[in-house]
């Protein structure tokens, strides 16, 4: 790759698919039994995104005292990305980690249509599960 080619981003949401681009996955036995981790992971992680994104360049430097083969200068401009991607005015006014039910359903059309499902498809309410959010919301 020549050093001066341009980074690009391809939207998907550009092109009639709007995904939100980050979640957790957890069973709905562990959600019932253990509620009160999965919250505090969940305030703990959207604590962490928070620093990560209004401290990008400290976010690296951390990053790399884990995992030294990462470049700090590419830390930076992922996390710039993730910013313009992730924080939404609706993400600004809610909290990192909200989402709309609506969005998610428009998402599942979108899939069943252009994608394709084999077997039955999921209802939309299955795909999330709600009250796991920190109260007050963690704001960017």
């Amino acid at each position: 790759m020549d050093a001066h080619t341009e980074l690009r981003t391809f939207l998907l949401s550009d092109h009639g698919l709007d995904l939100y681009s980050n979640g957790l996955a957890a069973s709905e036995d562990y959600l019932a039994k253990d509620g009160d981790t999965a919250r505090a992971f969940v305030r703990a992680a959207l604590k962490g995104w928070k620093f990560a994104l209004a401290n990008p360049q400290k976010a690296a430097d951390n990053e790399i005292k884990y995992v030294p083969s990462l470049k700090p200068d590419v830390i930076v401009a992922e996390l710039a990305i993730v910013a313009g991607l992730a924080v939404t005015p609706e993400v600004r006014q809610n909290g990192l980690g909200w989402f709309d039910p609506p969005k998610m359903q428009s998402a599942l059309e979108f899939v069943r249509k252009h994608v394709g499902l084999s077997g039955t498809p999921p209802a939309e309410a299955d795909i999330y599960a709600s009250g796991f959010l920190p109260v007050p919301p963690i704001k960017p």
